[in-house]
């Protein structure tokens, strides 16, 4: 798939969710310290379906466009 049937868009994207939790670090003088680990504790969700970014229409499975990009 190249574009949106519908509207010609260029442009998809698939549901996520996530939840969890992370700790933020900051120095006494105000700047952000070391917060590489920040994300570790979230869990991400990704939905099964692509949808175009412009009219918001149900397009087509991840693993179909995965599969079409080989």
């Amino acid at each position: 798939m190249k574009e949106c049937p519908h509207c010609k868009s260029k442009t998809y994207y698939i549901k996520s969710s996530f939840s969890g939790s992370g700790d933020y670090y900051s120095n006494f003088d105000g700047s952000s310290a070391d917060n590489a680990s920040y994300h570790d504790g979230i869990f991400y969700k990704y939905g099964k379906y692509t949808y175009c970014a412009d009219c918001n229409k149900r397009l087509i499975k991840v693993e179909d466009l995965e599969k079409e990009d080989k």
